[in-house]
């Protein structure tokens, strides 16, 4: 029974060892979560995972693809973009063309009809000619009693013509109009049976109503003819006696 004592010793030592490299292995078990994560906190990865307040995850990558793509999207949003200011530009530059010639047709129509339905075989038609091509002052003036004129033009048998021959828009802005004629009145008469030439320059303010440009007022501006004398305003260009 003496010589068991030592046996005894050397089991407890084999059993405190054994405890220690128990508790050492829990140590190590118990710290490698946390080393992780301390990984994981310093060193993103590609994929950035948040956490919102609800508890639930998402995550979001950019990669070079994405980047691509949305290159891709931004460069066609510009051309899209350019493409509707070059677009608008043509059409705006197009209505610009469309509307000096529309005004530049209004005023030679009526120019030529003013001076040619100053005829004796035309002007009892005078109102109804002119009427569809003016507004305003110059529809005032054409409303008033002109049976004086009419009778003398037909007593002196006048014959006129016109030929515009030069018409410029001076300006446009908006419904609102300006242009220049140069127009060279023909005529004859009982009493002047040779052909009178007489060229004359006519500022008129026109006036869009209903997509239609309709002449407002009628000035002279200018007299080319050998007499020299100067239209008076809303009298396109007189007739030669």
């Amino acid at each position: 029974m003496a010589k068991s004592a030592p046996h005894d010793d050397d089991s407890d030592e084999t059993g405190t060892a054994n405890d220690l490299s128990s508790v050492k292995r829990r140590a190590r078990a118990s710290s490698a979560p946390e080393s992780s994560e301390s990984t994981d906190s310093s060193e993103p990865s590609v994929g950035d995972t948040s956490t919102p307040a609800d508890g639930g995850e998402f995550s979001l990558t950019i990669n070079a693809a994405m980047l691509r793509k949305a290159g891709i999207a931004a460069g066609a949003l510009i051309v899209v973009a350019l493409l509707a200011i070059g677009g608008w530009q043509w059409y705006s530059a197009r209505q610009q063309i469309r509307a000096f010639g529309e005004v530049k047709s209004a005023a030679s129509t009526f120019i030529v009809t003013s001076i040619e339905y100053t005829s004796s075989d035309k002007v009892d038609k005078a109102k109804e000619a002119q009427g569809p091509l003016v507004t305003g002052k110059m529809r005032e003036e054409l409303s008033q009693d002109r049976a004086a004129e009419t009778k003398a033009v037909r007593d002196q048998g006048i014959k006129a013509t016109a030929k515009v021959d030069s018409a410029a828009v001076e300006s446009i802005s908006g419904n609102e109009a300006t242009a220049l004629m140069i127009v060279t009145a023909t005529g004859t008469s009982n009493l002047s049976p040779t052909p009178q030439k007489r060229t004359v320059a006519l500022r008129l303010n026109l006036r869009r109503e209903g997509g239609k440009w309709l002449v407002a007022e009628s000035k002279g501006v200018g007299d080319f003819s050998p007499t020299g004398s100067t239209p008076a305003p809303g009298a396109p260009a007189p007739t030669p006696n």
